[in-house]
């Protein structure tokens, strides 16, 4: 992860500990998920946590080497932004505070892991982020 990457975690990590939750640590593999959905995004002009073949987020991180989402017994979960402006962390930290769907995610206590993706510089959008979150982390989060 870049270090824009990075400081979406550490916004999102603050806010957690502001409230009292643990917080997130980074997973390599999710880490490479989020980064292959928001280059997919990107290159596919689309914008969804459906993938143009029907690829889902669990599917996603199962294909990226984090083995719990080929599984059901670990829990997770995905927030996706654009912005032709949103350039650094803030952006898609503040979109996701102002949505009760997307703070629920980053803000659940019963999320520990986090893996993030940001591409830029093609699609309608220019700017696609993703984030995705598991109940737990396994041995590709090293």
């Amino acid at each position: 992860m870049d270090q824009e990457e990075l400081a979406l975690i550490d916004l999102i990590n603050r806010e957690r500990a502001r409230r009292g939750i643990s917080p997130l640590r980074p997973c390599r593999s999710i880490a490479r998920a989020a980064q292959q959905h928001s280059a997919d995004q990107r290159d596919r002009n689309y914008f969804s946590h459906i993938g143009p073949h029907g690829s889902k987020p669990r599917d996603r991180m199962c294909r990226a080497g984090f083995a719990l989402a080929c599984t059901t017994r670990v829990w997770l979960g995905e927030n996706i932004h654009v912005g032709t402006f949103s350039t650094s962390a803030a952006a898609p930290f503040d979109g996701w505070m102002h949505s009760d769907g997307h703070r629920w995610a980053m803000l659940h206590p019963d999320f520990h892991v986090i893996g993030v993706g940001h591409a830029c510089g093609g699609g309608r959008y220019r700017n696609y982020w993703t984030a995705e979150f598991a109940g737990e982390g396994d041995q590709s989060c090293r």
